[in-house]
């Protein structure tokens, strides 16, 4: 007569338990939906008022092509 080995059993039904727990996750992940988002309150933006300029003096030598890095030449000693 073969002698009756419970570790198999447990190693067999562990392997199962596992295998089924992740098929029902595959599952689950297959058929997932997210739920549509909420809808915000569009922003409310006034065309009548003026934008602020920029004050560009100081970015006037680059704008004249000048490099970034020069330095502005030195006044001249009396």
């Amino acid at each position: 007569m073969k002698q009756f080995r419970p570790i198999w059993i447990i190693i067999y039904t562990i392997t199962a338990l596992i295998l089924g727990w992740s098929i029902f996750f595959l599952i689950g992940a297959v058929n997932y939906q997210p739920a549509a988002p909420k809808k915000g309150v569009l922003h409310q933006y006034d065309f009548e008022t003026e934008a602020t300029g920029l004050v560009l003096s100081r970015y006037q030598e680059l704008l004249e092509g000048g490099l970034f890095f020069e330095k502005p030449p030195a006044p001249p000693v009396t």
